[in-house]
């Protein structure tokens, strides 16, 4: 008389099987969607700026990430600095025009280097993005 063992068989399958449910629930399971700030580098350099005197700068602010970006604040690490945003609500790909009034100061000298820390809060994964303004003082002439 054979005896088969199908006890080790059944073990295989139901251990495939929920392989088999493990692998469907990751694959099929929706992707989580963020937003993503994009403020591309060239923008952030903006050469010269008189001193005394104010300087506007026009920025581009991008939505590279798939659900809708949420501008909170957006705030520059100096006093120097005032922002203005066209849209404070981003879908995927839109952009919005920032507008930076930055005041050169008097008291820096001319060639001096400056560097502007921009920090937007919004609804993206950081929650803080950080951004360099840089530049150099030029004096009246």
């Amino acid at each position: 008389m054979i005896l088969l063992h199908v006890e080790p068989v059944i073990e295989k399958l139901r251990l495939s099987a929920h392989l088999c449910i493990i692998f469907l629930v990751i694959c099929c399971s929706p992707k989580i969607k963020s937003s993503e700030i994009l403020i591309t580098n060239e923008d952030l350099e903006i050469g010269y700026i008189e001193a005394g005197n104010i300087t506007e700068i026009n920025l581009v602010l991008n939505n590279g990430g798939q659900d809708s970006l949420i501008i909170k604040s957006i705030t520059a690490g100096c006093n120097c600095t005032d922002i203005t945003l066209s849209s404070y609500r981003l879908g995927p790909g839109e952009s919005a025009n920032m507008k930076l009034s930055i005041m050169g100061s008097s008291i820096l000298k001319n060639g001096d280097l400056i560097n502007i820390p921009l920090v937007v809060r919004s609804n993206t994964k950081k929650e803080f993005d950080e951004f360099y303004l840089k530049g150099m003082i030029k004096s009246r002439l």
